[in-house]
């Protein structure tokens, strides 16, 4: 996780309920302007609360404030993922053409 996210311009947060871990997410370098949010989840029962909203804003807040311009993710499907690609949207991420040979099939990209 290290060498990563956190020694390549990145960062990486935890969310937890004592010592539970609940969520996490992830920003990772792409290029010197472009960096990938990876690892965003939150788990169900903790849904609903403002926490995956929190934890996006502050990795929003990171990555602009390293100076990446672009931020960008992919989703497995619009059919298993439809919550999640609302919630990305309504941060301002739009879909994009795929940017990477993994398996999923919706890719997403936000300007600062």
């Amino acid at each position: 996780m290290r060498s990563h996210y956190l020694d390549n311009k990145g960062t990486f947060l935890v969310l937890t309920d004592n010592e539970t871990v609940v969520g996490s997410g992830g920003i990772r370098r792409l290029d010197d302007s472009i960096c990938e949010l990876k690892r965003m989840w939150v788990l169900q029962d903790y849904r609903g609360r403002g926490w995956g909203m929190k934890m996006a804003q502050m990795l929003l807040d990171f990555a602009n404030k390293i100076g990446y311009k672009k931020v960008r993710l992919d989703v497995v499907s619009e059919q298993k993922q439809a919550r999640a690609i609302a919630f990305y949207k309504n941060l301002g991420f739009y879909q994009i053409e795929r940017y990477n040979d993994g398996p999923c099939t919706i890719f997403m990209e936000k300007i600062f």
